[in-house]
């Protein structure tokens, strides 16, 4: 919802009155005599206006055009709550994208984490301090599977010291400060 302050009559000069009242001038200039009569009292009256505006806008302090808008209540996006699926990894300057989308990270209340790779399923303890986060006692279930990507995601896990939360996604940044694991 908009909300306009600053209502008065031909609110518009204010925003570019100055402007409109000379491009009026310009073409009084090259108009016949009667039709110039009635139109500087046409740009008599709009300066009028103009000033009127803007001096009730000075009286009450108001600016030329105030907007407010209402928002949603803004939701905070924690750790806690959503299993969250790993989606890429810059390493270095080299992407890794995992094959199968069964990478998943969930954390909870009390200071564990499951995860889910393509492969085993695992956990362990992680502790956060203010946008550090470090990953602790990182274990996972010792099935074989051919192609895994299992050990490059339990690698970066181990190797994390940051992360953020934004757009919807958790970034874990890691020790060598130049690799990211995006997690949405």
């Amino acid at each position: 919802m908009e909300v306009v302050k600053g209502i008065y009559p031909l609110n518009i000069l204010n925003c570019k009155g100055v402007f409109i009242i000379e491009r009026i001038v310009i073409v009084c200039m090259y108009m016949n005599t009667e039709y110039k009569n009635s139109l500087i009292l046409v740009v008599v009256l709009l300066v009028l206006l103009f000033l009127a505006g803007y001096v009730y806008d000075k009286a009450n302090n108001l600016s030329d055009v105030e907007t407010a808008t209402s928002t949603p209540e803004e939701v905070e996006v924690t750790l806690t709550g959503k299993a969250w699926n790993w989606i890429r990894t810059d390493d270095a300057g080299k992407a890794i994208i995992p094959k199968v989308d069964k990478f998943n990270l969930t954390f909870k209340e009390d200071s564990t984490f499951t995860l889910t790779t393509d492969c085993n399923n695992g956990g362990g303890k992680y502790v956060v301090q203010g946008s550090e986060i470090a990953f602790k006692d990182v274990f996972a279930t010792k099935m074989y599977c051919e192609g895994s990507q299992e050990a490059e995601f339990v690698k970066f896990l181990n190797d994390t010291k940051g992360f953020a939360i934004m757009d919807n996604q958790l970034i874990l940044t890691l020790k060598d400060d130049t690799s990211k694991v995006y997690l949405k």
